[in-house]
């Protein structure tokens, strides 16, 4: 039997098992879509990931996660990853984190007990391991913001008694906790709420600096009524992680796609310096650049429409430059990075609507080998 179809398999079984199970929340596994995020899921604050295995070709197999919607240019790189189709992709550091609501099926009892768990993987082995994830359920929804936010809330601390720290990035750990409801509460969010993983998170403000995050990918949540969750459940026994893949040759685990976009919200707006947002991905580009020598990159800004042509030019060459130095930061060599704006000339989309421009005001990142 082919190893996707085993896996296949298991995660059929599991996602059958927890049906059965009523599980509170819809679309547990993220695999149902509306518009360009998974069905019943929000994003409040920042702009989690929803991403789906993607195959490059026949010949080169990567199991990489891309935003299933926006293709490969908009890109969150999941190593080693294997469950289901798609997952949700959080970043989180001692301020802030995403933020992600869905709302439950119903509301939870007063003085009743609920088993909430979740599966989570680490994006990368060299990130900072954490040793809980926080939730939050609450009557009414949190508000929401355009950027990552850290939010203060009575959160429950999701743990795993067989991985004391979240470590694993190769392979799904559960973790889980015993809620005993308020009532009323219909809606779950999930992020990083203030005072969770505040040593772990402390250590990497210490070691890498402020601009510093982690990311974490989280898939098949669910809320049980502890009376209807299975024996080993009940005991908060920890299930062994699922579905580990197979190795992959060294040379396919690093792997970053032809062209990156930055879209115009990793800028302030009408402004060149880059947003907090963009920095998970170019940390992740400049650690590539130095591991592939071969590999230089070509920036280049773009705009829309709506100014004076020339005053778009010069913004769109700022952001590009803005990368480049950015870059040249992390110790990429100059030699291999060059830049240019191109201002409104070379739109992806018609600038007659809002979703348009927002799609023209972009950098893009092109990896070119030489």
């Amino acid at each position: 039997m082919r190893v996707q179809t085993i896996f296949s398999i298991l995660f059929s079984l599991l996602s059958i098992r927890l049906a059965y199970s009523q599980n509170l929340i819809s679309n547990p596994s993220l695999e149902q879509f509306e518009g360009k995020f998974a069905k019943s899921w929000h994003m409040i604050a920042g702009s989690p990931d929803i991403a789906s295995r993607h195959f490059i070709n026949a010949d080169l197999i990567t199991r990489g996660f891309f935003n299933p919607f926006l293709g490969p240019t908009t890109f969150q790189y999941v190593k080693l990853i294997e469950f289901g189709d798609v997952c949700l992709c959080q970043w989180m550091n001692h301020k802030r984190s995403e933020v992600t609501q869905v709302k439950l099926s119903k509301p939870l009892k007063r003085k009743r007990q609920y088993q909430v768990s979740m599966y989570v993987l680490k994006a990368s082995p060299d990130e900072q391991p954490l040793h809980e994830m926080s939730v939050y359920l609450s009557s009414k929804p949190l508000p929401s913001a355009f950027h990552p936010t850290g939010y203060k809330a009575a959160y429950t601390s999701l743990t795993s008694k067989a991985y004391p720290l979240l470590s694993l990035d190769n392979k799904w750990m559960k973790v889980q906790a015993l809620y005993k409801a308020k009532g009323g509460e219909r809606y779950l969010t999930l992020g990083n709420f203030t005072g969770a993983n505040k040593e772990p998170l402390a250590q990497l403000l210490a070691v890498e600096g402020e601009n510093f995050s982690v990311y974490y990918c989280y898939d098949q949540l669910s809320v049980i009524p502890i009376e209807e969750a299975e024996p080993q459940e009940q005991a908060l026994e920890p299930d062994e992680p699922i579905a580990a893949p197979l190795p992959l040759q060294d040379t396919l685990v690093k792997f970053l796609p032809p062209l990156i976009t930055l879209e115009d919200a990793n800028f302030a707006f009408g402004k060149y310096e880059l947003l907090e947002n963009s920095f998970s991905i170019l940390d992740e580009l400049a650690a590539y650049l130095k591991e592939q020598p071969q590999i230089n990159v070509q920036i280049s800004g773009h705009t829309d429409n709506i100014g004076k042509q020339a005053d778009n030019l010069l913004l769109s060459e700022k952001r590009a430059k803005a990368v480049m130095s950015y870059l040249l930061s992390k110790g990429v060599s100059a030699g291999r990075i060059s830049y240019k704006g191109l201002g409104e000339s070379k739109p992806k989309e018609s600038n007659q609507t809002e979703e348009g421009r927002g799609i023209n005001r972009r950098v893009e990142i092109e990896m070119i080998t030489h």
